[in-house]
Formats: C-alpha cells, structure tokens, sequence
C-alpha cells in the first residue's frame, strides 16, 4: 500500500524527547468537521545542537561497550568449550567464527548505512521519510541475509574443507554453524535496528540491544553445555538464542520508543535499497580489509618462529579491548555527520572532524600510558618469553602511540560514509591494506626482521591518516562552499591525493570557484570600474590649470 505523503512541516520539537516519541497524536477535526489524519511524531535531531565534543564522547563510549562485551563473550564461550577438554571442539569454534564473520561484516555495513540514511533525514527534518527508510532497511536485510544464509548452508561442507580442517574438527565445525545460521538473519536485523537507534540519537538502547545478547549467550552457556548436558551443540544453541534476542529486541526499541516501522509501496522500497547498497556495499569492503591484511601479516611473521606468531596474536587481542574506543569511532561518528549535514549544519561539520582527532588523541595516549605501565603484568599474564615478549614490549612502548592515525583514518573513513563518498573511504582502507599490510610488512621483514614486519603497517599509518583527514577536511570545505560538490575532470595519477594534501590551500584556491564566487568577483571588477571613471572624470585638470 502507498504510504501518504508527509504533512504540512510541525513545529520545532526541542522540548520532546526520545521517550514521548511513542505517544500517537490523536486526529482532531478540522474546518469542515471531517478528521484530520494524525501526524506521526517529529523524530527530535539531536545531533544538530549541544556540544558536538559530548556527542562524540556519548556515541563512542556506548559503542565501545558493545565491542567490548563481544570480546569478552567471545571468550567466555571459549572458555566453557575448553572446559569440555577437548582441543577439536575449541578449533571447531574457532572455524566457525571465520564463517561467521562474513555474516557480521555484512551486518556492519547495512548497519553504518542505515544508521547515515536515517540521520540524514532526521537532521532534515523529515521524519515520515526517515521511517520509510528504516523500513526499507529492515525488508533489505532480509532480502540479504536470506540467501547468504541458504547459500552457507549448502555449501559449509566444501568451504570448511577448503580451510584444511581435519575431519574430526571438520565435523563438528559444520554441526555448529549449522545450528547457529537460521538465527543470522535476525542478527542482521538486530544490526539494521541498531543503526536506525544511532541515527536517531538513542545511544544507550543502541548498546542495551548488544548487551542483552551477550549477557543471554554467557548465562545460557553453561546452563546448555553443563546443565542440560548439550555439551559442544549447547554452546551453539546458545549462541543461536542470543542472536534471535539481539533482533527481537531491537525490534522493540525502534518500534516502542521511535514508531520506525510503517507501511510503504515496492517502489519506494526499491529506490532506498540502491542507496542503502551505495553506502552498505563499499562499507562491507572496507571492512574486510584489515582481516585480509591480517591474514598476510600473520603468514610473513609466522617465518620468525612460534613465539613471534604467538606475541603476534596476544598484540592482536590486546588492541581492540585497549584502543575499543578508537575502533568505535568508524561507526558511532557517522549519524553526527549526517543529522549535520542534513540540518545544514555545516560548520558543525567541520567541527566533529577535529573534536573527534582530538577524542582520538587523548584516547591514544591516556591508553598508551597505561600499557607502558602494565607492560610487565601483560608479558606476565600471557607467559610469554622471547619473541612474544619483544612484540608485546615493542607494542606497549612505541607503536600503540601511532594507533592515534589509524583512529584518525577511521574518523575519517566514518566521515566519507557520512557525507556521500563512501567509495573514497573504501579505496583507503585498502590502499592502506595493499602499502602497509602488503609492502610495508614485506620489506620490513626483510630490511629488519621480526620489528620491521610488525611495525610497517603502523609507519605506513601515520602517512594515511594524515592523507584521509585531509581528505575529509577538503571535501567539508566543498560541502561548505556549495551543497553539491563541484565534480572535476579527474586525472589518473597516484601522485595527485598526496599533492592535494601537501598542498591543501593552493589546490582550495584554483579548484573550489563556485558559480557564487564568480559572480562576486565580477561585482567587484565592475565597482573597481566605476570607481577609476568617477575619479578621472573629477580629476582631469582643464587648460587653465583648475580641476573640473
């Protein structure tokens, strides 16, 4: 059914918040004694006023939250597995964590692109369009994660076989993955309505929808595994429940507390999956490219031996707990871009751009500082010795400070999603995968061994969080100039983004005259004009020597 177009604009709802959205209005009648139709409620952009520095801190830390939970209730399933005392099964887990992640990459970047789609319109203003497109975005995810979950299904035989799994371990893999895939898409949609929440500002139950999961898995965990006497299938149960929490109750969140869901035609639904698949597909390459780069980095430094491959992998679980704030920042920062940019807010822009280098930065170092601290109880606690020892040391001391530019390229990344150059943000992420995870680690290993493999990417970091801020910055001052940016004849050279940022203000100065800009120019070349006549006509002096 064709939904009805938006009435007449409401009045400004400053004094309404989150909680009154779920109070319909009730329909008076109008002039002519027949009913009026009753308004949906103004969904409050709150994005667009306060301290953007609060919004920042506010988005981040509730996402980090979240992150954080994942982490921990990914352990927690490990260890109640590992109580089971067989290695296959732990092993077992750990494919299906790789298959998995597929899944939630997808989920991440239907979830950045509803959350950007659905603040813009709320910064607009519009919030009849900003229901239309959460509703699209909750029939998309379903159209999405459907197939990928009947297409796991079919084929998790070869593809577990494909990464060389013995066959014990082979078997249990796919009993696993099996029991928990018909609860994908309801995760999916869980990750959609997650986003819709951020778009509208609501951090807390944003974070509330991931907690409520992660605390169902690790109370069901072992009430499955130990107390019905599941054993490995319990743990997957559990995890399988848990996800079809995380879609009910995002469910209930967006329809309770915001009203998001209403009834819209196909092709209204059409024209907002093409822009959702715009920002959700380029997003999801973005996202796998650091596992890939990973995966390269892992094999180059797996040539120095098992202790560096283990201290490796300690580095790798300590710096998404460590920096989760700044890993937070590729998401939690895109509906401020977007209510703003929406609103028209453009200077506000300009100031989530530095106010969220400067979060990254005290986050980075206040973090820094305490792993230069507790670095002895880290080596401790791991037991590691050697080579391990060294890349947990070389970590804490000198290369977690640098982590500040990748917080930066992710603020930046979050912005080119935000402000429509979600491809620019793809093309970043892996250059920087291809130079620093690639190269970098390549000649680092073999100019300096073991520290040069594990500090190339970083290095590398430093000259491409520097390259994508700067970046942003010059597309906000596009966007400040003129709402549509100017599109120029682009030449293929890898050169021309490294000059462009060298030289920032010489390219802004040839490369953004707008049409406004022109136009003033020639004012004041025609007052320049009328100026020199006036003062010649009043200055020519006559025969006698006495001025006109």
């Amino acid at each position: 059914m064709q939904s009805t177009p938006p009435s007449s604009p409401s009045p400004p709802a400053s004094a309404e918040s989150a909680e009154d959205a779920d109070k319909q209005p009730t329909a008076a009648p109008d002039s002519g004694g027949k009913p009026k139709q009753a308004k949906t409620p103004l969904i409050r952009a709150r994005f667009v006023e306060g301290p953007v520095l609060r919004h920042i801190v506010i988005m981040s830390a509730t996402a980090a939250l979240g992150l954080l939970f994942v982490f921990v209730v990914d352990l927690i399933d490990l260890y109640f597995i590992g109580l089971l005392g067989d290695q296959n099964l732990v092993a077992a887990a750990g494919y299906a964590a790789a298959i998995g992640f597929l899944v939630i990459a997808i989920g991440i970047g239907l979830m950045i692109a509803t959350s950007v789609r659905v603040a813009r319109a709320v910064g607009e203003g519009k919030s009849e369009i900003a229901r239309e497109r959460a509703t699209a975005a909750a029939v998309y995810s379903a159209l999405v994660s459907i197939p990928v979950t009947v297409l796991l299904w079919l084929f998790i035989d070869p593809l577990i076989s494909v990464m060389n799994a013995s066959p014990e371990v082979h078997a249990h893999a796919v009993i696993f993955i099996r029991i928990i895939l018909p609860s994908m898409p309801f995760m999916l949609l869980g990750m959609a309505c997650n986003g819709m929440l951020r778009g509208v500002a609501d951090a807390k139950r944003s974070m509330y929808v991931t907690l409520f999961g992660g605390i169902l898995n690790g109370l069901l965990d072992p009430l499955f595994i130990f107390g019905f006497g599941w054993g490995f299938e319990g743990a997957a149960w559990a995890t399988a429940l848990s996800r079809f929490s995380i879609g009910g109750l995002g469910v209930w969140y967006v329809m309770r507390n915001h009203g998001m869901f209403i009834r819209i035609s196909w092709a209204q639904c059409r024209n907002e999956w093409r822009a959702l698949t715009s920002v959700a597909l380029p997003a999801l390459m973005t996202n796998l490219a650091t596992p890939v780069t990973n995966i390269f980095i892992t094999s180059v430094i797996a040539r120095f031996g098992t202790d560096a491959l283990a201290g490796f992998a300690i580095v790798g679980r300590i710096a998404p707990v460590a920096f989760a704030l700044v890993f937070s920042m590729s998401g939690a920062v895109s509906p401020i871009f977007s209510q703003n940019l929406g609103a028209h807010q453009y200077k506000r822009l300009m100031q989530t751009a530095f106010f969220g280098v400067g979060f990254a930065a005290a986050v980075v170092t206040c973090t820094c500082l305490l792993l230069v601290l507790g670095n002895d109880l880290l080596i401790a606690a791991f037991g590691a010795t050697g080579s391990a020892a060294f890349l947990i040391t070389q970590f804490n001391y000198y290369l977690g400070f640098l982590f500040f530019f990748t917080g930066v390229q992710f603020l930046a990344q979050s912005g080119f999603n935000a402000l429509d150059r979600p491809k620019t943000s793809t093309v970043l992420g892996w250059s920087r995968a291809l130079f620093g995870g690639v190269l970098a680690t390549s000649l680092g290993a073999t100019w300096y061994g073991l520290p040069g493999a594990h500090a190339g990417q970083y290095i590398v970091g430093v000259f491409f969080g520097l390259l994508s801020f700067g970046l942003l910055i010059r597309h906000i001052r596009q966007i400040t100039l003129h709402a549509t940016p100017v599109r120029r004849r682009r030449y293929f050279t890898p050169f021309a983004p490294v000059l462009n940022v060298m030289f920032l203000p010489i390219t802004d100065r040839f490369s953004a005259r707008s049409d406004e800009w022109k136009a003033r120019r020639r004012v004041q070349r025609r007052m320049r004009r009328m100026h020199r006549a006036r003062r010649v006509k009043t200055h020519i002096p006559n025969r006698t020597g006495v001025d006109q």
